[in-house]
């Protein structure tokens, strides 16, 4: 998209409009940058008064060959990371939402593509990546591929015995001198909790937009899995695990929040971003991880039933509770909107029996441990449905649901696969990966 006219570019809504109908593309779809001018608009991040977003369009031009060969100049002294912190609050000093504009978004989407490339770089992948970039052909998207090397490196730093981890080894803490302050990524110019805290204050009460935003950001170059797996890392590094201590209010707070946002973005997020969101979700302190109401309007109510229906489409993961803590949040939204709350109740347990259906279908490829944890994710649900909701439920469609032929059918088929001959299978598989 071009912008002629304020720095700010058009409002969101209609920016992310555009997208969708794939109208308005930037000259820089169709005009390849060159390597100068894409070191340009990083080293212009210094300068607030000379970026607006056909800058950061340039630097997420990236995003396919032969530019995405340039990604190491995200590398820079100019420090990209905090530079873009520092004109996310120029713009929101200003009485803006972070969201308001395409200009916050565009800001998130290349502080996402920052950490990407500076967790790769930090475990010595980056040469790989680039590597690879120069070889692949116009039918391998480069998003793919960055984001199959970031999960593989995000994953190996996950600990099955110790929730809480810090991430030392991709994250690379160290002690800012100036700041004196814990600060990871340092190749990037370094976040550290601060960071943090502004952008989970600002992005907050933008929940509203921030699921427009999440819709878009999942589906586009380079997601936004790898940023939240930063602000979480560094939340645990400030504010520890919480086993010798209680948390003070705000620290409670600032878990809470980052917990919701990143349930917006999960139930929007491509399948190959599960793994490291459910780890992400589950290593939250305790008392973040209590549903209530968030939804504060009817059309963010009925996005999210629509994205919770289209997430179920795409098979999650059932591993760590995922699948259950996505049907818990959406369970405790859907009826905001009133006028639609039976329809929305009944398109929840629809996908979630079809999901259950899929999943179902496969359990003779399922490890004893696999198996476990798809059963248990079916009866946690099962009683999730009837003691999650925080609000007054139509009695006569929730029975009309439970009663249903084909949950009575799916039921019966689940209790007496393990004595069929395709379910001697199940123990004799490896433990879950």
């Amino acid at each position: 998209m071009s912008y002629h006219g304020p720095t700010y570019g058009p409002k969101l809504d209609e920016y992310l409009s555009l997208r969708k109908l794939g109208v308005g593309i930037s000259r820089h779809g169709t005009e390849a940058p060159s390597e100068h001018k894409i070191e340009a608009a990083i080293d212009s991040l210094n300068n607030p008064k000379s970026v607006n977003c056909d800058t950061f369009e340039i630097i997420l031009s990236m995003e396919r060959p032969p530019e995405c060969a340039y990604l190491h100049l995200l590398l820079s002294d100019v420090g990209v990371f905090p530079s873009c912190i520092r004109l996310l609050r120029t713009y929101c000093k200003e009485g803006r939402g972070i969201l308001d504009h395409a200009y916050g978004f565009l800001c998130l989407q290349v502080m996402a593509l920052s950490v990407e490339v500076a967790k790769l770089n930090q475990v010595e992948q980056l040469d790989v990546v680039l590597e690879e970039l120069t070889r692949i052909s116009t039918h391998v998207s480069p998003y793919d591929l960055l984001n199959h090397y970031s999960r593989e490196c995000e994953s190996n730093e996950f600990c099955k015995e110790e929730y809480l981890r810090p991430s030392p080894r991709l994250l690379g803490w160290h002690t800012d001198p100036d700041t004196r302050l814990e600060t990871c990524l340092a190749s990037i110019g370094g976040c550290n909790i601060q960071d943090v805290l502004f952008l989970l204050d600002q992005l907050w009460p933008a929940r509203s937009a921030f699921l427009q935003a999440s819709e878009c950001a999942a589906n586009s170059f380079p997601g936004w899995c790898g940023l939240f797996y930063v602000m979480h890392g560094t939340l645990v590094k400030a504010f520890g695990n919480f086993t010798h201590r209680r948390e003070t209010p705000e620290e409670k707070t600032h878990w809470i929040h980052l917990l919701q946002l990143m349930l917006r973005y999960v139930i929007c997020s491509k399948r190959s971003e599960d793994i490291t969101l459910a780890r992400l979700l589950r290593d939250c302190p305790g008392f973040a991880d209590r549903y209530e109401t968030t939804v504060t309007m009817p059309l963010d109510c009925d996005r999210i039933v629509k994205a919770y229906s289209d997430k179920m489409g795409k098979l999650p993961t059932f591993v760590y509770a995922y699948v259950v803590r996505l049907y818990e949040f959406v369970c405790v939204n859907y009826h905001v909107n009133a006028a639609r709350s039976n329809e929305h109740l009944n398109t929840i347990c629809a996908s979630t029996l079809e999901e259950s259906w899929a999943e179902l279908l496969r359990a003779n490829l399922l490890s004893a441990g696999q198996w476990y944890q798809f059963t248990n994710t079916i009866v946690t649900n099962s009683k999730l449905l009837m003691t999650s909701a925080n609000h007054q439920v139509n009695k006569p469609i929730l029975l009309s649901i439970l009663t249903k032929e084909d949950l009575f059918d799916f039921l019966g088929r689940l209790f007496l696969f393990p004595m069929s001959v395709e379910g001697e299978s199940i123990g004799s598989r490896g433990p879950t990966p």
